[in-house]
């Protein structure tokens, strides 16, 4: 939006065509040593990349000025993710003992697991105040 509501639509163009290639060329060549799985990564990679290039160009132009509140906010969030991928690396090594409470459907495992990550990553958000309510509530229009 920073880029935009300075009429600058060619930069993030720029960033977003910059996050495709990487999107593809870290998927295409992970694909025969890490299979599917390398679809996801690429695409974390090059969200990641896109983002970060977005924030470097905004705060040394002067337009984003972060705040600790804000670094601290994202170490804790950073925490958490990182955090929640070691409880879910866990949870597949255990993924035979708990297809029992899946029905023996790995698909029911996937949105179980799925279901108890949002619901872990939320209430971490909430106790670690990386989240607070004030933030959950909409805003109103402006006038």
């Amino acid at each position: 939006a920073a880029f935009f509501a300075r009429q600058n639509t060619k930069t993030p163009m720029k960033f977003a065509l910059m996050a495709i290639a990487i999107n593809a060329g870290l998927s295409i060549s992970l694909f025969p040593t890490l299979g599917f799985i390398s679809v996801p990564i690429g695409t974390i990679v090059a969200a990641w990349v896109e983002v970060s290039c977005l924030a470097f160009l905004l705060i040394q132009k002067g337009y984003l000025q972060p705040h600790l509140q804000l670094l601290s906010r994202i170490l804790r969030m950073l925490v958490m993710a990182v955090g929640l991928g070691g409880l879910l690396t866990l949870a597949l090594a255990q993924k035979d003992q708990l297809l029992h409470f899946a029905l023996g459907q790995e698909w029911i495992l996937l949105f179980e697991l799925t279901a108890v990550g949002i619901l872990l990553y939320g209430a971490f958000s909430l106790l670690t105040g990386a989240v607070t309510l004030r933030h959950l509530k909409p805003v109103a229009p402006a006038s």
